[in-house]
């Protein structure tokens, strides 16, 4: 079993293997034995990854739980894939305005749950004000007036998944809250 520097073991084998070898079946045998070394070595847990860290593709970002208590200190994740994809290929206001999601989700108006979509009718809204618009990585706007941050998140195995996130007419009656409300939600969990 080896027990030192499992990480150094690891990168040494994918720097060499990856070099030398590049059929199919060397890389999924190469791959296998990665795992197996990862097991053995203690960085995987059988029963799962490390709650403490986020899954692998993710990063972590706090905000208030969504339930009825809405405690602040919960894990929201957001796939790498999607930042990579929203930084080349755009559309480049979710790229540059990425803080929405952090603000929004820390700092909610309202908590809306039941989302109205096909497979995600276990997902929430959290709407809020931000405190900036970004046009592009040097220059900053007001937030856009009448408009409200909308992050909409699912919760999964892995945890509460961030799914999309926008800009949102605000509704004149309800400040923070998005307009039309009860055409994409069942009903508010929280509010402030």
């Amino acid at each position: 079993m080896i027990r030192a520097r499992p990480r150094a073991i690891i990168v040494d084998l994918t720097y060499s293997f990856g070099m030398v070898h590049s059929s199919w079946f060397n890389r999924s045998y190469f791959l296998s034995c990665l795992v197996s070394l990862s097991f053995q070595s203690g960085l995987l847990k059988r029963k799962g990854w490390d709650r403490s860290l986020p899954p692998p593709g993710y990063f972590s970002v706090k905000g208030r739980c969504p339930d009825e208590d809405g405690e602040e200190g919960c894990d929201f994740l957001v796939s790498r894939s999607y930042v990579d994809r929203w930084q080349r290929v755009g559309p480049g206001w979710k790229f540059y305005n990425f803080h929405v999601i952090p603000e929004v989700l820390a700092n909610p108006s309202v908590i809306l749950g039941g989302l109205k979509r096909e497979g995600h009718s276990h997902g929430f809204c959290y709407s809020g004000r931000v405190s900036k618009q970004m046009q592009n990585a040097e220059i900053e706007l007001p937030p856009p007036p009448d408009r409200v941050g909308v992050v909409i998140v699912c919760p999964d195995h892995r945890g509460n998944v961030v799914l999309d996130y926008e800009w949102r007419q605000e509704d004149p009656d309800r400040p923070g809250w998005p307009q039309s409300w009860l055409r994409d939600f069942v009903r508010p969990i929280w509010t402030t």
